[in-house]
């Protein structure tokens, strides 16, 4: 089993910058080279802990790492679960459909 990692950002306000910051991150390396499909990152905005979450795919340990993220469980889709950034193709290859 591949590990995914997670990071708290805050809430939504102190969020926004470090948000940025990773999707930045992100394109800096997709444009340096093809990543693999299921390279991507997502957020989960808590409204009752009023805390955004980062959550990045296996194949995305290296910007997981740089940015200080921990191991994690699989997060699963819900509500105020989204994508950052990645291919739309990763919902299905890491989800299923």
């Amino acid at each position: 089993m591949s590990t995914w990692y997670s990071k708290p950002l805050g809430d939504g306000v102190d969020a926004q910058a470090p948000t940025w910051t990773i999707q930045q991150a992100y394109q800096v390396l997709e444009l340096k080279g093809n990543l693999p499909v299921d390279c991507a990152i997502f957020s989960y905005y808590d409204l009752r802990e009023n805390v955004v979450t980062v959550y990045f795919s296996p194949t995305a340990q290296t910007l997981a790492r740089a940015f200080g993220a921990d191991p994690c469980v699989k997060p699963t889709r819900k509500e105020g679960f989204a994508m950052l950034v990645g291919s739309p193709r990763a919902w299905d290859v890491l989800f299923g459909k």
